[in-house]
């Protein structure tokens, strides 16, 4: 894969991962898929990363080990967002009023 559409499709995974992130009341099964998909493929096909260079030749720009395992784990984490959205469990509900001061201090 050229390192050009590996670039792309890291910033389209991180604009997925945003999505859910800061939006998790629209879409978020869309959003926390795409996102897993995507940062799947970045680790996996991170150690075949090429580039095309000044004179033409097409070069091997493999992603370091350490890069491919944190995509790994933001995979991870957008499959934990769908897992935990589809339980129900995740956004959580914020719609308690917070306490008073007479409930916290006894």
């Amino acid at each position: 894969m050229y390192q050009r559409y590996y670039f792309a499709l890291a910033v389209g995974a991180t604009l997925l991962t945003a999505a859910w992130l800061f939006r998790p009341d629209e879409r978020t099964t869309i959003t926390s898929f795409g996102a897993f998909v995507s940062w799947s493929l970045t680790a996996l096909v991170g150690g075949e990363v090429e580039r095309v260079t000044s004179d033409g030749s097409v070069v091997a720009a493999p992603v370091p080990a350490e890069v491919r395992w944190l995509t790994f784990l933001f995979a991870l984490l957008s499959l934990l967002a769908l897992i935990l959205y589809t339980v129900g469990v995740y956004p959580p509900n914020t719609d308690d009023e917070p306490l008073s001061d007479s409930q916290t201090n006894g």
